[in-house]
């Protein structure tokens, strides 16, 4: 079914372009075929080139090339690309919210916080901006604050804030909290994001589940290689010589399973 649809994706995409090639967006998805499915960052970096040069006011192109560069490892590219998305579509949570992982990436934490609140300014139960948020919060100490978050956020049902709220949980001493909270994410284990889970138990001192849990594959290369890469929780695990073998097989094509997971 996902080859399915990244071909259909494909399809409509070269079909669009064919039409009228000065449809920016029609580049961008052809970009994120390349790139998620076939593996193809080369193709997709043209691709990426294309939709900007077709449109350089189309803040999805701008958007999309940014969690590319991102997961390339390109990040002082990919903070300038996404300043652009949102100087672009300033009243967009989406827009706001996507550059505030990218400040999150580069530990500018107080900047990124800044843009979670505005995203939640323009719609309040905007979910990636509460995830991106507690984040943030939890970087800078904000233990209290992040909590009161992920416990709005878990409202979804979706299962990253318990996951978060976990790892809090595991890292401020509250074992037991957090130990609560996985034995429920096991229970769940066919959802959970297994670099989350990874690094609930690195901060529970359990580093030998910690790499079974992040060698697992995951449905979304770029976003694997971004946590990977900048995610600075990943800091605690990059100095065994087990995650740089990691992060070398991530970068390479390789067998996928499905989770669900945002963008």
């Amino acid at each position: 079914l996902r080859r399915q649809a990244f071909e259909k994706s494909r399809a409509n995409a070269l079909r669009a372009i064919e039409l009228d090639s000065s449809v920016a967006e029609a580049h961008a998805a052809l970009a994120t075929v390349k790139v998620k499915h076939d593996r193809d960052p080369m193709g997709a970096e043209k691709s990426f080139e294309d939709a900007i040069n077709a449109n350089p006011n189309c803040a999805v192109a701008y958007s999309r090339y940014t969690y590319f560069l991102a997961a390339m490892g390109r990040l002082s590219e990919a903070r300038e690309k996404m300043g652009l998305a949102q100087q672009l579509d300033p009243l967009s949570p989406d827009m706001n919210t996507s550059l505030a992982s990218i400040l999150y990436f580069a530990r500018e934490f107080d900047a990124a916080i800044k843009y979670c609140e505005r995203a939640l300014d323009l719609e309040p139960r905007f979910f990636e901006a509460m995830l991106w948020l507690a984040l943030s919060y939890l970087q800078k100490g904000m233990f209290a604050e992040a909590t009161e978050l992920l416990i709005k956020a878990k409202e979804t049902g979706d299962v990253e804030p318990l996951e978060i709220l976990a790892y809090l949980f595991a890292t401020t001493g509250e074992i037991e909290k957090a130990r609560k909270l996985l034995k429920e994410l096991d229970a769940n284990s066919k959802a959970v994001h297994p670099y989350n889970m990874a690094l609930i138990y690195s901060a529970l001192g359990q580093k030998k589940l910690a790499f079974e849990w992040l060698e697992k594959p995951f449905i979304n290369w770029t976003e694997r290689l971004r946590i990977l890469r900048l995610d600075p929780r990943m800091e605690i695990l990059k100095s065994d010589s087990r995650f740089a073998a990691i992060l070398q097989n991530s970068t390479a094509a390789s067998t996928v399973v499905q989770f669900p997971r945002r963008r």
